[in-house]
């Protein structure tokens, strides 16, 4: 998934971020096998075509459904 920042909704000066993305594993043990896959290291190697490298960030968490 993509979140993109809406700019809009900043009351003073630039949103931190201009979206983030979302991947969902079924394990950290997923994660791990994800980012060592062949197809990763192809995007990796691509990364720099469309993102600010130095300036992104990684955030592995847990997700909880509150109703």
């Amino acid at each position: 998934v993509q979140n993109h920042a809406v700019d809009s909704e900043y009351q003073s000066g630039e949103p931190a971020f201009d979206g983030l993305v979302e991947a969902w594993m079924d394990s950290m043990e997923a994660l791990k096998a994800a980012e060592a896959s062949g197809e990763r290291q192809f995007v990796r190697s691509d990364e720099p075509n469309f993102l600010d490298v130095p300036r992104v960030t990684f955030m592995a968490v847990r997700e909880h459904v509150i109703f």
